[in-house]
């Protein structure tokens, strides 16, 4: 019996070891990835096609006010926000509202594009690619058993929507930045436009 309980606390410490090992590297990898989009720092640049089929830039907006909005078809709160996005576009010509479908099937980005009749710049990463990936990351902490003193969970994840103010020499003035409707979206883009 003795041993029996043993082996079996010898694989709770080894099975906790790896969680501490896996939970700090995810931790690192947040961190290493906020680090890149502080405000201020440039902008990463991402190449997605659009619904012509032409590859979209973030260069291709040199010298705009620039806020991205990173969506997909299956996520309900995105979809719901669509009516935000739209008047944010209309108030504000002069910036570029960018629509970023994350979506992993083609038809599914086309489908919800035309069912919402989404206009303006509307593009489709492929998935989760490279920097929607980076963009949207966001960490998860759980502690499951605080009581007991388990090891606690980094849990990283790609949470949409989300939404990146960018300026006009392509800086990140805010990456997670507010949501579109709302005042304190309303002050940064008029900061950049005076």
């Amino acid at each position: 019996m003795h041993k029996i309980l043993s082996l079996l606390l010898s694989s709770f410490i080894v099975l906790s070891a790896n969680a501490q090992v896996k939970d700090s590297t995810n931790y690192y990898i947040y961190k290493d990835v906020q680090e890149q989009l502080k405000p201020g720092k440039k902008a990463l640049n991402f190449n997605y096609i659009n619904d012509k089929g032409e590859y979209v830039t973030l260069q291709s907006f040199k010298g705009k006010v620039v806020f991205i909005d990173f969506w997909a078809s299956y996520c309900s709160y995105c979809v719901s926000q669509i009516p935000e996005i739209t008047k944010l576009q209309k108030k504000y010509p002069q910036i570029a509202v960018v629509r970023i479908s994350v979506d992993e099937k083609e038809a599914a980005w086309k489908g919800a594009s035309s069912r919402h009749k989404l206009d303006g710049y509307n593009l489709w990463a492929k998935g989760m690619s490279y920097p929607a990936d980076k963009y949207t990351l966001d960490l998860f902490y759980f502690d499951a058993n605080k009581k007991n003193n388990t090891p606690a969970s980094f849990e990283l994840s790609n949470p949409i929507p989300g939404y990146v103010l960018i300026d006009q020499k392509g800086n990140i003035v805010e990456n997670l930045a507010p949501e579109p409707g709302t005042e304190d979206l309303d002050k940064l883009i008029l900061q950049l436009l005076d």
